[in-house]
């Protein structure tokens, strides 16, 4: 996620993590959340995926999908999001004889350290933004003590559920 909305052809779009600790520090981000580029990603869910304990020899990964135990809303994590240009040539959709530069909205999502109960899953997580307060916060005044404040937010006990997924053959 380039900070410049007229950057060079590269590939940053295609960054999809942007670590919290580190998220002023990195040029690729600052800019966006200093410039009040944050969002929400609204999921059901999201799969981590481990090696699988079955056997020495598998060489499979086991799939976990992480969501709220009663399914009943989605799970909201922060984000950051740019306007990147692709490198393509487009037909001006009002001018068919103009050809432009391809521009796609592209997002990031926040991660942190995981959870202790869940860092055996993944050593890191998405932000989770937990209550309507810190995501309207998150969205209204991203600030660096709010940042901070998001690393720290814990997983409530028994609100998410991590289920192993079979193959289905």
């Amino acid at each position: 996620l380039p900070t410049d909305p007229n950057y060079s052809v590269s590939p940053h779009y295609k960054m999809f993590n942007a670590r919290s600790e580190t998220i002023y520090d990195k040029k690729s981000f600052s800019g966006l959340i200093r410039n009040g580029q944050t969002c929400i990603v609204a999921l059901e869910g999201y799969y981590e995926w481990t090696e699988s304990q079955s056997s020495l020899r598998d060489k499979r990964k086991q799939p976990y999908y992480v969501c709220y135990k009663n399914k009943q809303r989605p799970l909201l994590m922060a984000g950051l999001w740019s306007c990147v240009k692709t490198g393509k040539k487009i037909k001006n959709a009002n001018n068919a004889t103009n050809i432009e530069d391809e521009t796609i909205t592209t997002f990031a999502i926040v991660t942190t350290d995981a959870h202790p109960d869940y860092a055996w899953l993944h050593p890191r997580q998405p932000v989770i933004l937990w209550d309507t307060s810190i995501a309207l916060e998150w969205l209204t005044r991203p600030n660096f003590q709010t940042v901070e404040k998001l690393r720290t937010i814990p997983i409530r006990g028994g609100l998410v559920n991590v289920n192993g997924e079979t193959k289905k053959e």
